[in-house]
């Protein structure tokens, strides 16, 4: 999940192929209201609005949240 537009994912996918070789075999959300990212604390506090935290959720395979982390990014 992303607050960048579906655009701006797609350049990074296809900049990584063509970089690395590499395909991106999973789902990118865009999220540029940052409805998600306010639902799931994403937010730093005291950051500009549309400056979101690195976060990595961990959800079992009956898709319940088990664990989250999330560090700040400059």
């Amino acid at each position: 999940m992303s607050i960048d537009s579906i655009f701006a994912h797609v350049a990074w996918v296809l900049n990584i192929k063509e970089k690395f070789g590499f395909d991106i075999n999973f789902s990118i959300i865009e999220d540029l209201k940052m409805d998600v990212a306010q639902a799931y604390g994403m937010i730093h506090s005291g950051a500009a609005d549309t400056q979101a935290v690195r976060a990595t959720f961990f959800i079992d395979p009956e898709g319940i949240l088990r664990d989250t982390r999330s560090m700040a990014t400059g």
